[in-house]
Parts: structure tokens; sequence; C-alpha cells
């Protein structure tokens, strides 16, 4: 698999995000900022996305190579991404099986025609009663935090059954030191085959050689090994972590996802090597 972060753009701020140091611009700060110094250029500035015509170079390039699948999450929110329609019809066409993580508040049936799986984030501190395209979804990512939402986590839950959608339920590893444990999540949820926990304190030691069967390409340019390296050497990071890069957008493909990666940095592996 292939996963890509097309624009650092958001227009939440979910306290749990994993990259909410490194985010662009909410549509409500552009707004301010308009309304504050009528400096529009400010925004374009602050506007970080992927080039398109570098993302079909790499798909490209990933398609003849063997990969068959595409994850496009953020990083931001990625329906910000100004020609997000264009990336998934491009993955569509291309023959990937294409899944599409997002925040749910842009979410049409557009982009679900040309996407395989949609999950949307949610979590504590996001009333799920005021997620208007929840039947657009084939799943949830649930962030659990350090002041649980149970009632909130079981209207999604519920919500999930009743329409045979999924709920992948984790804790907040921004703040991992307080984390619940999932044990005491359990006790709060019913038992479906439907829902699947994934814990945060699941970690290992990584080992070396290591091999990056899903290489990230973060929209700030650079090839990361997974997309869990900004919490690999244990710094709890909000960004990406600039030590765990593995090449640029402009690199050859094959050399950045062939190579073999010294995992035995990782303090925290999430993956089995």
């Amino acid at each position: 698999m292939i996963q890509i972060h097309p624009t650092l753009n958001c227009n939440n701020r979910c306290s749990f995000c994993s990259y909410r140091e490194s985010r662009g611009l909410t549509i409500d700060d552009c707004r301010l900022m308009i309304e504050k110094t009528s400096q529009s250029s400010i925004i374009n500035q602050q506007s970080r996305e992927l080039p398109y015509d570098k993302i079909e170079k790499v798909l490209y390039r990933a398609k003849c190579l063997g990969y068959t699948e595409l994850k496009i999450s953020g990083g931001g929110e990625p329906l910000l991404y100004k020609r997000i329609i264009s990336l998934i019809c491009l993955a569509k066409y291309s023959g990937y099986y294409t899944y599409l993580q997002t925040n749910g508040t842009m979410l049409s049936m557009v982009h679900k025609r040309f996407v395989d799986d949609v999950r949307i984030s949610i979590g504590d501190g996001i009333d799920f009663a005021k997620c208007k395209t929840k039947h657009f979804a084939n799943g949830y990512n649930y962030v659990v935090t350090a002041n649980p939402d149970y009632d909130n986590l079981n209207n999604v839950i519920m919500s999930a059954i009743n329409h045979n959608q999924y709920v992948k339920i984790t804790q907040d590893d921004t703040d991992i030191e307080n984390a619940v444990s999932m044990d005491e999540i359990r006790n709060h949820i019913p038992q479906n085959p439907l829902i699947t926990l994934w814990d945060v304190f699941s970690y290992q030691e990584g080992t070396n050689p290591c091999e990056s069967k899903s290489p990230l390409l973060g929209a700030d340019g650079y090839w990361y090994s997974c997309c869990r390296s900004q919490y690999a050497k244990g710094k709890d990071l909000k960004t990406y972590d600039a030590e765990m890069r593995i090449g640029n957008i402009d690199d050859d493909l094959e050399i950045v996802t062939k190579s073999s990666f010294d995992g035995s940095q990782c303090n925290r592996c999430y993956y089995d090597n």
C-alpha cells in the first residue's frame, strides 16, 4: 500500500490529531486573516499541499512497481486538497483500491462514488449527532482521549452496527502517558464483530532491516517508512519526524521503497517486522 497526505490544511482542530502542530490554515483562520489584514496572499503562503503533477508521477510509478492499494488521509483534511476529485478519479482509473480517511465534514456522494473505502475519523470532543455524512461511510476510526466520552462512542457504535459499518477504536497516542487502558474501554462498549480495538500500548522494538510495506508520502514532500514514524522514537511528536525520512517526492520510488530502513532505531514499532 502507498499512503499519501495531499495537504496540511484542515477545517478542524481535533485535540487528538497526531499532526496538529504541522497543520495549515483552517477555513476560519483564512477568514480571520482576511478580516484583520486584508492580505489574502498570506493564505497562499501558508497553504501547504503536494503538487498534483508529482502525485501523478508517484501513482504511475507505484503502479509499475506492483502497488495496488492507496490510502489518502492526513496530515490535514484530504478533502480540502484543491484537486481531490482529480486525485481520487486518477486512483480509481489507475486501478488502485483506494481508502479515504476524512473527518467527514465535506464528504459527498461524489467522493463516495470513486473511493472503495471511506473511513471517518472521529473521537471524544466531536459530537457524532452532528455528523451529517455518516451514511457515506464504510466505517469509523474513533479516538478515546484521557477524558473518555463513552456516550458519544456508543452512539457511533450503535449507528455503525445498524448500518453494517465497522468501528476501529484506539486511544489518544499524542497523550499516551494519560491514555486509558483498552480493558477500561471494553467495559464500556458492547461486543460485536464490527468493532476492532487497536491498543497504543501494543508496540515493540523495531528490527533491522525493516521493510517499508506501506510507505507514506507526507504533505511536506518527504517519504516516511510508515504512518507511525512520528512516534517511533518515543518522542510523541505531533508533526512529521525529519529524522525518519527515507526520501523525497522527487526520488526514484523503487529506491525509496526497496531500500533497507534501519528499524532498530524505532523504540515503538506498531507493525510486525
